[in-house]
């Protein structure tokens, strides 16, 4: 009797575990077959490959990594107006912070338009090139030689931020993906998922919207996909992947050179 129960038991099981790999695997068909809502191609500077280790298998995978002005994700243009139109509740947020510094409130999924290369990178790396002349400035002026340091970190960074950080920036978000692309048509734009989150800072005293995260999937790269990379030869590769999200915004890679 227990042996018929526990057979049962295992085919019911088993039978879940069919239908759920079932269902993924007409979600991935379904996304990667379907006119993609967004296409873009990236370098290695916003997809890097990453490997994972578990005991004697190692697999590799590439996910987005976007930037930002400031740290954290702290995203300027997310201001109170803004978080209002996304739909946050700031006279509530106002109630409920006691003070505490660093503290987070609600947290939303919006859609986000990433732009890569475009006027937001351009403007964080004047800035970058702003900071190396001023340290270099304030060496000329200066008897002292501390500023040695100083110019070497900014110029450290300046090539850094132009050879190397992702160039995709987070411009405009919106609750509805429609008016999101019709506002941003462009190639080198996307539109993917991101959860908003929001802190108020103490000094100055105001509210501040952050990236918490973007949900886009990593993606599992084959050895195929790491032969076109040459990644397999070489690890310090440059390459370029033509990136797509599906009608459910999960990513799938159309190309690689």
């Amino acid at each position: 009797m227990k042996s018929n129960i526990s057979k049962k038991l295992f085919g019911f099981a088993l039978a879940i575990v069919v239908f759920v790999n079932i269902m993924m695997l007409g979600q991935v068909y379904i996304n990667s077959h379907s006119n993609p809502t967004s296409l873009i191609t990236l370098t290695q500077r916003e997809l890097p490959i990453y490997t994972y280790h578990q005991k004697d298998i190692s697999t590799q995978y590439t996910s987005i990594r976007f930037n930002s002005e400031n740290h954290y994700h702290s995203i300027l243009w997310l201001d109170e107006d803004n978080l209002t139109k996304l739909g946050f509740n700031m006279n509530q947020i106002k109630k409920e912070w006691t003070g505490k510094i660093g503290r987070f409130f609600d947290t939303k999924e919006v859609f986000v338009a990433l732009e890569c290369d475009g006027k937001s990178y351009q403007k964080y790396l004047e800035s970058k090139k702003q900071e190396y002349d001023k340290r270099v400035q304030e060496y000329n002026s200066s008897i002292h030689g501390n500023y040695r340091s100083y110019i070497r970190y900014a110029k450290e960074t300046l090539e850094y931020v132009k050879t190397k950080e992702s160039r995709l920036f987070a411009i405009d978000a919106s609750r509805d993906f429609q008016s999101l692309r019709q506002k941003y048509p462009m190639e080198n734009v996307m539109i993917a998922k991101a959860l908003i989150k929001v802190t108020i800072s103490k000094s100055p005293n105001r509210v501040q919207g952050h990236i918490s995260k973007l949900l886009v999937p990593a993606i599992h790269l084959s050895k195929e996909h790491l032969k076109q990379i040459k990644f397999l030869e070489d690890r310090s590769v440059k390459y370029t992947i033509k990136l797509a999200l599906g009608n459910l915004f999960m990513p799938y890679i159309v190309d690689i050179n």
